[in-house]
């Protein structure tokens, strides 16, 4: 006789894992699509979902069967306009601690840790102090999987160790190199002047301008880390994993920083 796993669980442990998984996956699309214009669309479409599913118990199978195509095509139409969600959420599944290590041998670059030292983010947090002590703003881009050249096209090419006053002198506003974005790739400044993707979230907070906009943007469409000095409050921001951390100053950047492209710290002698 043909038998399943389910059916040798009892039917109500079934279906609390069923509505475990299903409130789970809802909430991990909450999270990816919280503060963006698909959180009013989802809302709709659950709606019509549920007006036809109380349409079709009641029998009414010319209204159901119209509001059921309804659905299908707009499902269709909520994948294509929300597409930088999508990708969102299953570049969140994908770095996952459990699946980081395939996404790593499988990405199209190295490990995060090749190529960086604790010094070189030690000079590049240096230069961002500098730069923040000239009253000045910065934005500096980690790539770690994803090669930034697939997500950033615009930018001009360098191809600089990172050094403290270089990255200070990148920033200062009569550089012309000064706007965009410093980018960092492999323990090596490749680029400055990136223009990053922008976000188009709405729940940022009040002081978040362009710079933040671009961090969350970037962290979006990789899985890139960002670092910006606000220019207006000097206050110290992480974007990574579409979210914005806020720091309590360079220290605390570097610590975030050696954690999230996998670097060990140094053994302290006993």
């Amino acid at each position: 006789p043909s038998w399943t796993v389910a059916s040798m669980i009892p039917e109500w442990a079934v279906r609390a894992v069923d509505l475990l998984l299903l409130a789970t996956l809802g909430y991990q699309l909450f999270r990816v699509a919280r503060g963006t214009a698909a959180i009013p669309v989802l809302i709709g479409l659950g709606a019509v979902y549920a007006v036809w599913k109380v349409l079709d118990a009641a029998g009414l199978r010319y209204t159901a069967d119209a509001l059921g195509e309804f659905i299908g095509v707009g499902i269709l139409i909520v994948a294509i306009v929300f597409a930088q969600e999508i990708r969102s959420f299953l570049r969140m599944i994908g770095s996952r601690d459990v699946l980081k290590p395939l996404t790593r041998r499988l990405a199209f670059s190295s490990t995060e840790s090749d190529g960086w030292s604790r010094a070189s983010l030690e000079a590049v947090v240096e230069g961002l102090t500098l730069t923040s002590d000239r009253g000045e703003g910065a934005l500096a881009v980690f790539a770690r999987s994803t090669p930034l050249e697939a997500v950033v096209p615009s930018r001009t090419a360098l191809d600089a160790r990172p050094d403290a006053r270089l990255v200070a002198a990148i920033f200062s506003k009569e550089s012309p190199l000064h706007d965009g974005a410093l980018l960092l790739e492999s323990g090596r400044i490749v680029g400055a002047q990136g223009i990053l993707p922008v976000t188009s979230r709405e729940d940022l907070p009040a002081d978040a301008g362009l710079r933040h906009r671009a961090a969350l943007g970037i962290c979006e469409q990789s899985d890139a880390v960002a670092l910006l000095v606000s220019e207006q409050s000097g206050a110290w921001r992480l974007a990574y994993d579409g979210d914005l951390h806020d720091l309590t100053g360079p220290e605390d950047a570097l610590l975030q920083l050696v954690e999230l492209l996998d670097l060990t710290p140094p053994q302290t002698a006993s």
